[in-house]
């Protein structure tokens, strides 16, 4: 890569300070600076963020957050913990395309200092130290033309994927509550009272409240600094969110043994909730826990442990939870603004309705094979999202490699 021209030469750094009061908040993500996200935790008004222009470049400065970066499309302010900089020099299309090559994010991390990579850093004076091509201005448009030709190639791909994954969800979803509930089954809410209108077909169902067919329990005493690479199972609450759905019969993490005194135990046939979530439609995500040996549960994961009199599948019971009856109540009950909770006294109200266990052994295997067929096409396009991500990094790279 010829040209090459330390950015202090090229970049000058922007730190006014100023209020999110009287500036845009925006967040600082690996697709780019946009209005600050719904699930990032809000303080009060914050007179200490970095003030950002249009066309100004940001970067996180944590290499915990690798390609969290771009050039910002909005006058605004960030948190203090990245770095905002700007030229008359470079076209800032060229500077989003250069700063997401592998060349640069790689001189990003050399150049920087830290102890462990969660608490590696970048300081603006590395950062103004690594070196960056310089090229005319025609030149920049040249590169900047060619990627953008691959990238909306690639994009039409990528878009095709996403139009699938989307309609394979719904129609999972929508076929998972025909065969729960029927097409012409209703639920609403009047006067704080769950109103349920079920088929005809479903008026031999048990329906209860969920304080009457187990007990809660909480997760407790574990968090992601105590996870090591062998030891005790154990589940985090945003493993539920990103690994999981419906049942499962391992846990993927360990944390050491000595940590089962101060935490939960999980057993087979146990229900886990999410007790927190970014929005009020994932809050309370359920799934049932299938496998022989107990493992432990972190905080926020509550655990529900049906009875053993009551004759409940625990993977049937999991199906409802995540319905869209299971869903539609647990919205009711979620509390939050930003970040979204629900309590075991607020599940403990949640309306159950469940038929005979025969009955729900059957509709257990017709799910199972609704699930797992869709699912295994949604992780194909989902492979190929990552592949289509790959190649889009390395056609930019040939750009800016040594």
């Amino acid at each position: 890569m010829n040209n090459l021209i330390k950015a202090k030469y090229l970049f000058k750094h922007r730190n006014e300070l100023v209020s999110d009061k009287e500036y845009e908040p925006l967040s600082v993500t690996q697709h780019g600076i946009v209005p600050r996200l719904s699930n990032v935790a809000l303080s009060k008004v914050d007179d200490n963020r970095k003030k950002v222009c249009k066309d100004d470049i940001v970067l996180n400065s944590r290499s915990a957050r690798r390609g969290s970066s771009g050039v910002s499309m909005y006058d605004g302010c960030v948190s203090g913990v990245n770095h905002v900089i700007f030229s008359d020099k470079i076209l800032p299309k060229f500077s989003h395309y250069f700063i997401k090559s592998k060349h640069f994010m790689d001189q990003y991390y050399i150049h920087g200092k830290g102890i462990h990579d969660d608490i590696w850093g970048t300081r603006i004076d590395e950062l103004l130290s690594i070196k960056i091509p310089f090229y005319k201005k025609e030149k920049q448009i040249e590169i900047i033309k060619n990627i953008e030709n691959f990238e909306n190639a690639i994009q039409k791909k990528i878009n095709i994927s996403l139009d699938k994954m989307k309609l394979l969800k719904l129609f999972l979803k929508s076929k998972t509550n025909e065969i729960l509930f029927g097409k012409n089954s209703s639920l609403g809410f009047k006067e704080n009272t769950l109103e349920i209108d079920l088929e005809k077909k479903f008026s031999s169902w048990t329906k209860i409240k969920l304080n009457f067919l187990g007990n809660f329990y909480k997760g407790r005493g574990l968090d992601k600094s105590k996870l090591k690479d062998s030891g005790m199972p154990c589940i985090l609450y945003g493993e539920i969110y990103s690994k999981y759905n419906i049942k499962f019969n391992k846990a993927s993490s360990f944390t050491d043994k000595e940590n089962e005194k101060n935490c939960e135990l999980v057993y087979k046939n146990d229900i886990l909730l999410t007790a927190s979530g970014e929005t009020s439609e994932e809050i309370g995500k359920a799934i049932a826990y299938m496998g022989n040996e107990p493992i432990l549960a972190g905080g926020d994961v509550i655990i529900f442990r049906i009875k053993e009199e009551n004759k409940i599948n625990p993977i049937f019971l999991s199906y409802f939870l995540n319905s869209l009856y299971g869903i539609f109540q647990k919205e009711v009950y979620a509390k939050g603004y930003i970040t979204f909770h629900i309590y075991e006294a607020q599940l403990q109200n949640l309306v159950v309705f469940y038929p005979t266990i025969k009955e729900q052994n059957k509709i257990v295997k017709q799910l199972n094979f609704y699930y797992e067929t869709i699912n295994s096409i949604i992780e194909k396009e989902t492979s190929k999202l990552k592949i289509y991500d790959e190649v889009m990094k390395n056609q930019i790279s040939k750009y800016f490699q040594n």
